[in-house]
């Protein structure tokens, strides 16, 4: 980045989505930074002092901000633990993936009460798990991930299929290979409420910066193929109306406005594993990874608790080097066996 002589103050917003070379050029630069984010990396809190004294159960407790410790104490970090006042509630479910049919079947119930749908895919098209595989590439830590990859329906299908159920004038589409104009086209439809474009199929694209207030509805497909901060963020796009002002500007249709201000918001995480993680439990017991990461979705909308999972199911990082998860017992601790000791000695430090 460009920087300002005699820079006083740095701000790194969505500051997950920056590299450790880029973040610390600001902080050499500026007397002061500031890291915003819903899900910090695992790295950061490493760093920092956050949650450490957090479980992941139940929603975040009314009040302003708070510090408690973690690894190093090098970072001071505040969690606002309130919600905003006209935030609505956010339901989670995970659904195996071969009851789509039925989802969809929901997604047009929805939008026949004047919902918006967001449907979430982690391809653009068929070619893209061909070129992956040519070149040996893994995009996905789960188990048996080609297999996964190859039965995840990209976003290219998904609309078509979408279009055939829904009709074509209510079924849009947004990823990384259109232009700008088209994306903000596609984008400026959907947000309106009489518009008629009423589910927007997508990449992660809209993962953050996207405000649609009439927006209550987040199908993700091939959830289990996306991280927990992905997963967070692209809920974040649902449920940002206060009721009172879903439906604003539909007073031609009263009944319509009605109904939409009593929509509820839900989120859905559709995978191929689920059906097989629910056996692996009945006969081994346990979970992997990606389901675990899953549940935590399903168990708490707390971004602070879900960075929290995210680190130790992931790992610190290298805290000297640009690694920014992973190395999970790297070090002369073991995180999982001396969490309780790591925060009880950074808190008596301070």
């Amino acid at each position: 980045p460009t920087i300002s002589p005699g820079l006083a103050l740095a701000i790194v917003d969505e500051e997950q989505r920056f590299g450790v070379d880029q973040r610390e050029t600001l902080a050499r630069c500026a007397a002061h930074t500031i890291y915003m984010s819903a899900t910090p990396i695992p790295r950061t809190l490493a760093l920092g002092r956050s949650i450490s004294n957090m479980s992941l159960e139940g929603e975040p407790k009314t009040g302003a901000v708070s510090t408690s410790p973690v690894l190093l104490g090098t970072l001071d970090v505040s969690v606002i633990e309130s919600k905003p006042e006209s935030a609505r509630t956010v339901q989670t479910s995970i659904v195996d993936a071969d009851r789509v049919e039925e989802v969809i079947g929901g997604v047009s119930r929805q939008i026949s009460k004047g919902g918006k749908v967001f449907w979430i895919l982690p391809l653009i098209g068929e070619s893209e798990f061909a070129s992956k595989n040519a070149k040996g590439g893994q995009s996905s830590s789960s188990d048996d991930s080609d297999e996964l990859v190859s039965r995840t329906t990209n976003v290219i299908e998904r609309h078509a299929s979408l279009c055939r159920v829904l009709g074509d004038d209510r079924v849009g589409m947004i990823h990384g290979r259109m232009t700008m104009r088209e994306r903000e086209m596609q984008l400026n439809a959907f947000a309106k409420p009489t518009s008629g474009l009423d589910v927007m199929v997508g990449t992660t694209v809209l993962e953050v910066g996207i405000d649609i207030p009439n927006a209550n509805i987040l199908v993700v497909e091939g959830a289990d193929r996306f991280g927990l901060s992905q997963l967070h963020q692209l809920r974040g796009r649902i449920g940002r109306a206060q009721k009172q002002d879903i439906g604003a500007e539909t007073h031609s249709d009263d009944d319509l406005s009605k109904e939409r201000q009593c929509l509820e918001c839900h989120c859905i995480l559709l995978s191929s594993i689920y059906k097989r993680n629910v056996d692996q439990r009945a006969k081994h017991g346990g979970s992997n990874i990606a389901m675990q990461r899953l549940d935590v979705l399903r168990k708490t909308n707390d971004g602070a608790k879900v960075a929290l999972a995210d680190f130790m199911l992931r790992g610190p990082g290298e805290l000297l080097g640009l690694k920014q998860s992973g190395i999970k017992n790297g070090y002369t601790i073991d995180l999982d066996a001396h969490w309780g000791m790591i925060a009880a000695a950074s808190q008596i430090g301070r």
